[in-house]
């Protein structure tokens, strides 16, 4: 049974693991379409776990200008709030993507959700 008010969708799965919520996005793009219902399904639930958000990004394959602002904009509402938005399970091309925008420094990366939440 899946945890009350955690999301399951055609796009992102949330859940709690510790004091973190997981991220899980099951979408292997994201891009205008999908970014803006993202963050609004993340941060519906982020408060449950006081905004420290592990975003896992391993079944993501191609991330466009909107899923890039879209993590950036996450990151600030992680910090108004006091929490901490982690970022895991990129692939060399992801991890390219973010270091060509000049953003790789602005975000906390890890291997893997394991990692991530430890790093919370």
């Amino acid at each position: 049974m899946a945890n009350p008010g955690m999301i399951d969708n055609l796009n992102l799965a949330t859940s709690l693991s510790g004091k973190a919520l997981v991220a899980s996005f099951k979408c292997s793009k994201i891009g205008d379409f999908e970014a803006g219902p993202l963050k609004t399904d993340i941060e519906s639930v982020a408060p449950l776990a006081q905004w420290r958000i592990v975003a896992d990004l391993s079944k993501v394959a191609l991330l466009g200008s909107s899923g890039i602002g879209m993590l950036v904009r996450l990151k600030k509402s992680c910090d108004e709030h006091k929490g901490r938005l982690v970022l895991c399970g990129l692939s060399e091309e992801l991890e390219g993507v973010l270091r060509i925008s000049a953003l790789l420094k602005m975000f906390v990366i890890k291997k893997d959700v394991a990692d991530a939440v430890a790093a919370l």
